[in-house]
């Protein structure tokens, strides 16, 4: 009865109206997670904007949950939510559900695991299974030596490409693929310029 309530609850949380934009925040192991609820609150004021969030277990130690007004999808809800081969797989769902991805913080440790095709948590199972049609929006946040490390340079440049991929570094870009969205597009990026690119420790 329970795993019932529970496949119910997802199917009606991830249930699309028309005319909604829905937008998919992936939050990683950065102490700019902190700026979670933030986002949220800010990605909610643009109207016709649906949000949810998917967090690694690391990313749950800078931010307080009850402070984010949306529903926050974690690997614990993937392994509770399946249990039987009839059972919605949840990182499919969430990817049905999403128009546009955005890991906000992106940190160097999921960044290596999405360039390199690892997918061992519920937000790096989203972006293996993401419709590359879609786009995708990371911002990258970590200690400065670390961003200027030669390994993250071909991990930003090489297997992303392809994907729809769109850095926080070239915003414009994003403005243009999402013409047919424009103004959601435009609110999105100023929600998304909150999460820093580099932290300075």
């Amino acid at each position: 009865m329970q795993e019932e309530e529970h496949v119910s609850g997802l199917k009606t949380d991830l249930c699309k109206s028309g005319g909604t934009f829905c937008v998919l925040v992936g939050v990683t192991g950065s102490v700019a997670a902190l700026k979670l609820p933030l986002l949220v609150s800010q990605l909610l004021q643009i109207p016709g904007v649906d949000v949810r969030v998917v967090t690694t277990e690391h990313a749950k130690h800078f931010y307080n949950s009850a402070e984010v007004s949306v529903k926050l999808y974690s690997d614990k809800d993937e392994w509770e939510l399946w249990t039987q081969r009839t059972d919605p797989v949840l990182h499919i769902e969430l990817r049905r559900w999403a128009d546009l991805l955005v890991i906000a913080p992106l940190d160097a440790n999921t960044l290596g695991k999405i360039a390199n095709g690892i997918c061992d948590n519920l937000l790096t199972c989203v972006v293996r299974a993401w419709d590359t049609s879609r786009p995708l929006l990371f911002c990258p946040a970590m200690n400065t030596a670390m961003w200027k490390h030669p390994i993250t340079a071909q991990q930003v440049k090489g297997p992303w490409q392809r994907y729809r991929l769109l850095s926080a570094l070239s915003i414009s870009i994003f403005r243009n693929q999402m013409r047919h969205l424009r103004k959601h597009a435009h609110n999105i990026v100023l929600s998304i310029q909150l999460a820093p690119k580099q932290i300075e420790t």
